[in-house]
């Protein structure tokens, strides 16, 4: 079966474009979120690319790909990875019939053999379910690839079909809902406070104004790609799939959150507040308005908390995924087999120097020989003979 490579800072095909639209399962690989992400979200001498499986005008499979270049140690290697970074929350092969449909093994081979004619030897997919990532490391090692999963990040989710907002605050933790309670309060003594959510194009350019206002005031840092975000709020209110609430405080925009509701999911993207207000928790007020909302408005079926294993979002959440990733060396290519030789040198040398040093620390504690007064090159660090004590004092039962 036929493929082909499509820039995505250029015009693709409408049979392509079509397709990829009615395939995405979300906003993460919409034709218009690729295309943004293509345009002002790539790091220097990056490209992004659509290979298509099949003809242009009838795909059967798609993979949004990111061609550049991965720095492992003083050797920078061509690499082909997924379009992915801390802004993308899922990502997957795209394939007719629908994201639970197998792919057929002819379009599974012509798919690999797609990723090999790109010509690096270094495939690196991130953002995956795990059982998207089960097919796809199976399709690869078949191809000749040696292949290595990780977790990429955790995802905090919870399931909400059939219930309204008074059902799902009143099963989150007391403590939770009594500090809610509390700083809502205080706000309301010391301001007059309104909410604001947008979802749709009306209003959005001043909506969006104010979130900008909050989150230059806020503590997180500046977004390393400043015009995404802009983008991706007009893409997403023209979709109208935008949920952008914003909580004033006497007409002084507070805290701002950044939601997608689409096919009855609500994903929390974005959280941020002005710290002047900080005292007064102005962010879990607008939380609590969001959640309300999207229960009794929009009824939603799944919240989905985002990339991250805070704390905090155990409060809101009740359930604990992991998204994976690959990395994966192709064995039929002389440079690959040269990087998987020099990658196992080195995780063995890795595993040496670690056994070693954990041999010396326990030969230090069975001398009972004093700490070193400094740093010593032959002494094992102060973190390790703690270790190493610890693990002796497990094994003896004394702790």
């Amino acid at each position: 079966m036929e493929t082909s490579v499509h820039p995505l800072d250029q015009p693709l095909p409408p049979g392509l474009r079509s397709f990829v639209a009615r395939a995405a399962p979300n906003l993460y690989l919409a034709p218009q979120w690729l295309e943004l992400h293509a345009r002002v979200a790539l790091e220097p001498g990056e490209r992004g690319v659509l290979l298509c499986v099949g003809p242009a005008s009838d795909p059967q499979a798609t993979l949004a790909l990111c061609l550049g270049q991965h720095r492992h140690g003083p050797i920078t290697l061509a690499q082909t990875r997924s379009l992915t970074n801390y802004y993308v929350l899922d990502w997957q092969v795209l394939r007719a019939g629908g994201p639970a449909q197998a792919l057929a093994q002819n379009v599974a081979r012509s798919l690999v053999r797609g990723l090999r004619r790109l010509g690096n030897p270094l495939l690196r997919f991130e953002a995956l379910e795990p059982a998207h990532a089960d097919e796809l490391q199976d399709l690869l090692e078949a191809g000749g690839y040696r292949c290595e999963r990780d977790e990429a990040f955790v995802n905090w989710v919870e399931p909400a079909a059939g219930r309204d907002f008074d059902a799902y605050w009143a099963a989150r933790p007391s403590q939770l809902r009594n500090t809610a309670q509390r700083r809502r309060r205080r706000l309301d003594e010391a301001f007059v406070v309104r909410t604001r959510i947008c979802t749709g194009v009306e209003g959005v350019d001043e909506m969006l104004a104010d979130y900008e206002r909050v989150y230059a005031r806020s503590w997180k840092p500046a977004e390393g790609h400043p015009e995404f975000i802009p983008g991706l709020i007009r893409l997403a209110a023209a979709r109208g799939v935008l949920r952008l609430g914003v909580l004033y405080a006497d007409d002084a925009p507070a805290a701002a959150h950044l939601w997608f509701i689409e096919n009855g999911c609500a994903r929390i993207y974005k959280l941020a507040y002005d710290q002047d207000f900080r005292v007064y928790s102005p962010g879990l007020a607008l939380g609590v308005e969001m959640f309300r909302h999207a229960l009794d408005v929009d009824r939603v079926a799944l919240f989905d908390y985002g990339s991250g294993d805070e704390p905090y979002k155990r409060d809101w959440m009740t359930e604990r995924r992991v998204r994976h990733g690959i990395q994966a060396i192709d064995l039929r290519r002389p440079t690959g087999l040269l990087i998987h030789g020099v990658m196992r040198l080195r995780g063995a040398l890795r595993a040496w120097r670690g056994g070693e040093a954990q041999a010396r620390a326990r030969a230090w504690i069975d001398s009972g020989a004093p700490a070193p007064a400094g740093p010593s090159p032959l002494a094992p660090s102060r973190a390790l003979r703690r270790n190493v004590a610890r693990q002796r004092a497990l094994e003896s039962g004394s702790c």
